[in-house]
């Protein structure tokens, strides 16, 4: 009997709706799960997203290549950074920890290619607002 509730609900109960499709906007590329879900979004401007998606637009974990070559990865929310996340920067240099309106905003730790390592307050991606650089961490 138990089989038979199943099979029936089923049938007779409506499947979430995900499909996986392409979807072209202006200057932006989508394909993935809709209306949420998985996907990849390519934007002329501000590169490749490749994470988690509401109605196209990147929320929750997901992977950002920027047009300049820098690489996200980390929470967003509403398609900006903002969370736990890690920016490694076209300079080499990489910044892990907080992310708040798409920039490094919080307790962070700086990697410097030069083997520096700074660890405190960081706002907006470098300007440093208290804490300790360590010299040459790599030797």
């Amino acid at each position: 009997m138990s089989i038979i509730i199943s099979l029936l609900a089923s049938v007779l109960l409506p499947a979430p709706i995900s499909a996986v499709d392409t979807v072209k906007l202006d200057n932006r590329t989508y394909i993935g799960e809709l209306p949420s879900g998985q996907g990849k979004l390519y934007h002329q401007d501000r590169g490749l997203f490749i994470g988690s998606f509401n109605r196209t637009v990147p929320q929750g974990r997901g992977n950002r290549i920027k047009a300049d070559g820098s690489i996200y990865s980390g929470n967003f929310v509403k398609g900006v950074e903002q969370g736990y996340g890690r920016l490694f920067m076209a300079t080499g240099a990489v910044i892990c920890g907080e992310f708040s309106s798409g920039y490094a905003n919080g307790r962070d730790t700086l990697y410097y290619p030069n083997g520096k390592i700074f660890i405190g307050v960081v706002v907006n991606n470098g300007a440093i607002k208290q804490g300790k650089t360590y010299k040459n961490a790599i030797s």
